[in-house]
């Protein structure tokens, strides 16, 4: 496998490998803004016709005067300087990152992109380039970190998960949508029990069993694995706070539930709730308790 590519730290001189530290090149290069998320950012370009680095899939969309073409960008962590060749951006005046095209959220389950634990140097850099992708969608990465929505929590080592790189937009929209003023009115933090689950793992968590073995597929429609939807608990789990978030939540899906297409689920008893799910872009519905606590904080109840 190719090395990961060199990480051009800000303010130094070294090039961080994935294999050790090396100096940059003693020539100053040349440095040209491009455009990487919505964002302007230097772009340090350095001769190195030999660097075999791994190249990412996110492809920049270049416009040279009139012309328009496409090329790759190297793969980079959390940073704001990219490397690339001097030839690639030769001319250059203004480079501009192309959205990936919207997967099928109605279509085939999404397996993941990648799996492993929390501090393996691919899944970092991954989760580095996802908080990249949040933060240009309008996430408030105060209240929330790629990582808290990637984690399988119930693996014995709580390994990372990865959707597709087009699926990530969806988490962007449900964070910054549904869980970040969700988090702000509740005022006190919350834990994410689930954010991503890929197919085979959605099944091992949601299936009935039988003699230890799964009998079914479980919930095989869960947004979970179309990287849309959250399970919530109150960090400070007693029953006032389970009970307050579900009727926050509830509140919130009274206002926001059409127009962000919201899915609303309260599970286990409404005097000690198990757990909140909420989703969006996919359908306003609700099950579980939700409709109980909807009907609390409307007055009905």
């Amino acid at each position: 496998m190719m090395n990961p590519l060199p990480i051009l730290l800000l303010g130094g001189a070294a090039l961080l490998m994935m294999g050790g530290k090396k100096k940059a090149p003693k020539s100053a290069g040349e440095e040209k803004t491009i455009v990487y998320l919505g964002q302007e950012v230097p772009a340090y370009i350095e001769d190195n016709e030999d660097d075999d680095s791994e190249m990412s899939d996110i492809v920049v969309e270049v416009r040279l005067d009139s012309d328009v073409k496409s090329m790759k960008l190297r793969k980079f962590g959390a940073v704001r300087r990219v490397v690339m060749n001097k030839g690639d951006l030769r001319g250059i005046k203004k480079a501009v990152i192309r959205r990936p095209d919207p997967p099928n959220m109605m279509g085939k389950r999404p397996e993941a992109l990648r799996v492993g634990h929390a501090k393996s140097k691919r899944i970092k850099l991954l989760l580095a380039e996802m908080e990249q992708v949040f933060e240009a969608e309008g996430v408030d990465l105060d209240y929330i970190t790629p990582l808290e929505v990637t984690t399988l929590t119930k693996t014995p080592t709580h390994a990372v998960a990865i959707p597709p790189k087009g699926y990530w937009y969806a988490m962007a929209a449900t964070l910054r949508d549904g869980f970040v003023p969700l988090r702000k009115a509740f005022g006190k933090p919350i834990v994410i029990n689930n954010g991503y689950r890929p197919p085979e793992y959605n099944r091992e968590v949601t299936c009935r069993r039988k003699g230890g073995e799964c009998v079914d597929e479980g919930t095989a429609g869960s947004r979970h694995q179309w990287f849309q939807a959250l399970d919530l608990l109150p960090a400070d789990a007693t029953p006032e706070n389970r009970v307050l978030l579900a009727k926050v939540a509830a509140a919130f899906f009274l206002e926001r539930g059409g127009p962000l297409d919201m899915g609303f689920g309260v599970y286990g008893k409404p005097n000690f709730p198990q757990g909140v799910h909420i989703d969006t872009g996919f359908e306003r519905r609700t099950w579980g308790s939700a409709d109980y606590f909807i009907n609390q904080v409307s007055g009905v109840a």
